[in-house]
């Protein structure tokens, strides 16, 4: 085969593999929901947050600056500080470790050394926001995510690989005279054959994801005017349930500094979900429960939502969700229910790259 048409075979099986290439692409419970309204204060979530840094400060920044080396960090951290010395408000920085380090994870090990699989699924984060009520603070916030293992992500399986490679090498000839676009066809037919079958026996395969949060606020916004804005740790582990089901439990810890007339507190939460379905369609229910060690007015000390219903994907990282549950906000007796008829979430992340052996 010619070397320009091995790179356009190349280059056109490297594209259709993008779904299956990403850890944790095409798994309803890998994504870190992006919920607003009614929903949000209903659905808990059981899954670890893409940004914890923003997680921890409850922001949705518009937008995140996501470096792809250690230079490209350090100028955004350098932007992101004025001439004064002062933090800016709305900074939001997101980096795959692995980005930032001269020696990318090989695929072998990507495979076979746990460690290096969490390095490589490791993503580190930034953020900041403007105080409510005093514009010229800051909170700031720091933290970092990783994915200790995860069965259902394609590239960590050495059989699917290598049955990658094997059926893309019978499928392109060497010989004179053979059909370039059908040998093309022919490999890409068979990559989504074994995508497919992936997907579907390992969608709701083990998974173990942690992260963790910690802030500050920082008086007109400078360093040497800070005071502890409070920490957070998430938790997820899902497991099998036969070959159509999976359950997830959850868990999160939340040690909230007291701000002005705002007692802090220590928060435990803790729940279960249950899937049933398949890699693009299913049925859930859900429970969670939360305690706060301290009352404040406004401050329920323990709030138990719970949620069921559908969520099907319409598009690789787009779902709908729709169904009903108990509030979850922070009344002290939240009573009333909420149906959920439309519910858009996504995930967008900076995902690590793995060397090529």
């Amino acid at each position: 085969m010619s070397r320009p048409l091995f790179q356009r075979v190349i280059a056109a099986i490297a594209i259709a593999c993008v779904p299956i290439l990403i850890p944790g692409a095409g798994v309803a419970q890998s994504f870190d929901p992006s919920i607003t309204g009614a929903a949000k204060d209903i659905l808990p979530r059981y899954v670890v947050p893409e940004s914890p840094a923003a997680a921890l400060l409850s922001s949705s920044p518009a937008k995140a600056v996501h470096p792809g080396s250690a230079k490209d960090l350090a100028a955004a951290l350098i932007n992101a500080i004025d001439s004064k010395g002062r933090i800016q408000q709305g900074v939001a920085i997101e980096a795959a470790y692995t980005r930032l380090v001269k020696k990318p994870v090989s695929l072998g090990a990507y495979q076979t050394d746990r460690p290096s699989f969490a390095l490589a699924n490791t993503q580190l984060s930034l953020s900041s926001v403007r105080v409510s009520g005093d514009s010229a603070s800051t909170d700031l916030a720091v933290g970092i995510r990783t994915t200790v293992f995860d069965r259902s992500d394609p590239l960590a399986s050495l059989p699917l690989t290598k049955a990658l490679a094997a059926t893309s090498k019978k499928c392109l000839g060497d010989q004179p005279g053979h059909d370039a676009q059908k040998e093309i066809e022919c490999a890409l037919k068979a990559i989504d054959s074994l995508k497919k079958d992936f997907l579907d026996q390992h969608w709701n395969d083990a998974s173990l994801v942690l992260a963790f949060a910690k802030g500050w606020r920082l008086k007109q916004s400078r360093f040497d005017q800070g005071s502890d804005r409070g920490r957070q740790m998430w938790g997820t582990a899902s497991f099998p349930f036969g070959r159509r089901a999976q359950i997830i439990a959850y868990a999160d810890w939340t040690r909230a500094a007291p701000q002005d007339t705002v007692p802090g507190y220590t928060a435990v939460g803790y729940g279960g979900r249950l899937v049933v379905g398949a890699p693009d369609f299913n049925f859930f229910a859900e429970r969670r429960r939360e305690r706060r060690s301290t009352e404040a007015p406004g401050l329920a000390r323990q709030v138990e939502p719970w949620a069921g219903g559908i969520e099907f994907r319409i598009a690789p990282e787009l779902w709908i969700t729709a169904g009903l549950g108990a509030n979850a906000d922070d009344e002290p007796d939240p009573k009333s229910g909420t149906v959920i008829l439309a519910n858009l979430r996504w995930a967008l992340s900076d995902r690590p790259h793995v060397k090529r052996e």
